[in-house]
Order: C-alpha cells, then sequence, then structure tokens
C-alpha cells in the first residue's frame, strides 16, 4: 500500500486503496496521512471508508490530536477522523462526556472548537439532500457558551466558525472571497480552523478557505499550499505560490522535497 501510494498513476492508487478496503487488515496512522494527502480525489473517498473500518482503536488518537497545540501535517487526518467518529458518535460523546465530567480547560475549548469547525462542512444525508451538518455543529459551540466560557480567544475563534458558517451557506449575501479576506484579518488564532476546513470535499468551499489561508501566509499551512500547487484549477495553485513566496525561507524545505515530487505540476511550480 505504502509502495502503490507512491505511485504517478492516480488508478494504480485508487485500485490500490479499493483493495485495501476490502482485504486490509490493519491501519497504521502514517498510512491515514498518506491516503488523506494524496491529490486524486477518489483515493481520498476510498480513504473515508478505509478509515470507516477501523475508526474505533484510532478515537483516542484522533482527541489528542484535536487538543494538540499545533495541527501540522495531520489537519487533513484530523478531520475526516473527527468526521467519521462524530457519525459515529464516539468522539462527541468521549469529549462531551470529559467536558462534563470537569471545568472545562483551554485545551477542551480548542478541541470543541476544532470538532465544530469539522463538523459543519461534514455531509450529511438527509431525506433526498446532502446538506452541511451546521446544526450539529453549533450545538458544540453552545455548549462551550453555556459552561461560561467568553475569553477573547473563544470569542474570536467563535467569530470564524460564524464566517465559516456563512461561507458553506448557498443562500449567503457576500462573496466567498470577501468572507475570506474577513477571516485572514482574524489573524493566527483561527488558523488551525482554516486548515481543518481547507480539506473540505465542496470545491468552492475549500477554494475560500484556501485564500484566507494564503492571505494570512501562516507557517503552519505550509503543508497544505505545498499540497495545492498541483490542484487542477490553476487559481489554487496560484493563491498557494504567492503564499509560499511570503513565507520565504520557511517554505524552503518543503518546496526542496516537492521537487522530487511525483506530480508534475508540483515539480514544476516548487
Amino acid at each position: 500500500m505504502r509502495t502503490a501510494l507512491g505511485h504517478k498513476d492516480p488508478d494504480v492508487r485508487w485500485l490500490t486503496a479499493e483493495a485495501y478496503l476490502l482485504h486490509g487488515t490493519c491501519l497504521p496512522e502514517d498510512l491515514v496521512v498518506k491516503l488523506m494527502a494524496d491529490d486524486d480525489l477518489y483515493v481520498r473517498s476510498t480513504a473515508l471508508d478505509i478509515i470507516a473500518r477501523f475508526a474505533d482503536p484510532l478515537t483516542d488518537w484522533l482527541l489528542d490530536r484535536l487538543t494538540t497545540d499545533s495541527l501540522d501535517g495531520w489537519t487533513a487526518t484530523a478531520t475526516v477522523l473527527a468526521h467519521n467518529a462524530w457519525q459515529r458518535g464516539a468522539t462527541s460523546a468521549v469529549l462531551i462526556r470529559r467536558l462534563d465530567d470537569s471545568p472545562m480547560t483551554s485545551a477542551e475549548v480548542t478541541a470543541l472548537g476544532r470538532l465544530a469547525c469539522v463538523i459543519g462542512v461534514a455531509y450529511r444525508f438527509d431525506g433526498n439532500s446532502d446538506m452541511l451538518d451546521w446544526p450539529a455543529a453549533w450545538s458544540l459551540v453552545h455548549k462551550a457558551d453555556e459552561a461560561g466560557h467568553n475569553s477573547p480567544e473563544w470569542t474570536l475563534r467563535r467569530r470564524a466558525l460564524a464566517l465559516i458558517a456563512e461561507m458553506a451557506n448557498p443562500r449567503r449575501h457576500r462573496s466567498q472571497v470577501s468572507l475570506a479576506e474577513e477571516l485572514a484579518a482574524l489573524g493566527p488564532a483561527v488558523t488551525d480552523l482554516l486548515l481543518l476546513e481547507s480539506v473540505a470535499l465542496d470545491p468552492h468551499l475549500s477554494r475560500a478557505l484556501l485564500i484566507a489561508l494564503s492571505l494570512g501566509a501562516d507557517k503552519r499551512a505550509i503543508d497544505t499550499f505545498v499540497r495545492s500547487l498541483a490542484d487542477r484549477h490553476r487559481h489554487r495553485a496560484k493563491w498557494a505560490s504567492r503564499a509560499l513566496l511570503q513565507l520565504g525561507e520557511h517554505a524552503l524545505p518543503a518546496l526542496l522535497e516537492a521537487t522530487r515530487d511525483s506530480h508534475p505540476r508540483r515539480r514544476r511550480y516548487a
């Protein structure tokens, strides 16, 4: 599986992932990262099903990811695992039980905001259509509000969640670009939320979030920018290139590694 995920032909990577879904016996954490960082949408979609098979042993690890100070290199993984675990009820139940058992710590509030962010852009099946599950996301946000957590940091992150929810709303009255500019203006305190949202399957939403990340040019988003260099939509690569140029020497190690990448467009841009 590790060898196949390095193959330049996306069909080889996808078919191998499908075979692993049927016959795989375990899911090491490094494989989760490789699957979710793949350029091909079919590989990432199959990865959702693979992760669903092995979700139970990954729940505690996911909670650690959601409360860690930095999500560098793990944002796509944490997003998908959080989505999957929420649908199964595991993550929400464990996390909320922890919140109920003791006064809410800042790390738990961070995890709550991140989980709400992830759930907001996760699709749920409702009747005959797919809908973004913002009602479930806001139920978590209200839990933090009810606990009396009203620090400036939480207020800022709550504002970011509201902007992302508006960005995801097809009936919004403002353009996604203007919302992205406002999100970027909130600063590095909300970068982790933007990183989690940036792997949304909705292409318009993920583009707008990439713009917000690019305007902020945070070092934590370097991996996301480098991945975007190979995007089939050139304007995404343009925004990512702009951010990488602004980051300068901080981006050099990742760019040097990308010059050896199997994807020709990523090599060229890097």
